[in-house]
């Protein structure tokens, strides 16, 4: 079985600014999948000098992370924070590698 270890890595020029954080009922989903043995519970750390943020997500399998990816509520916090990203002046990616 392969998976997808999904990171999303933002960085801000300055303390000033917060990085973007899902809302609570996001990450309570993706715990929920956690509970079902679809994915990794949900993990968000930051750099020690504050300028790096990374949430990190290990999907066990494909299907789980297509299945996640293809709920509403996954779509409309990807797009809350791109907006909260842009606004802020946070440039972010997303790096995705295989999970075996």
């Amino acid at each position: 079985m392969t998976g997808i270890v999904r990171k999303i890595i933002q960085t801000r020029t300055s303390l000033d600014k917060e990085f973007f954080v899902p809302d609570q009922e996001v990450i309570d989903r993706v715990n929920e999948y956690a509970d079902e043995n679809k994915c990794s519970k949900y993990k968000q750390y930051t750099s020690e000098d504050g300028l790096t943020n990374t949430i990190k997500i290990d999907f066990f399998d494909l299907d789980y992370y297509a299945e996640m990816g293809n709920e509403q509520i996954m779509m409309d916090s990807a797009d809350k924070r791109h907006s909260h990203c842009v606004i802020n002046d946070i440039s972010y990616r997303i790096e995705e590698t295989d999970y075996e």
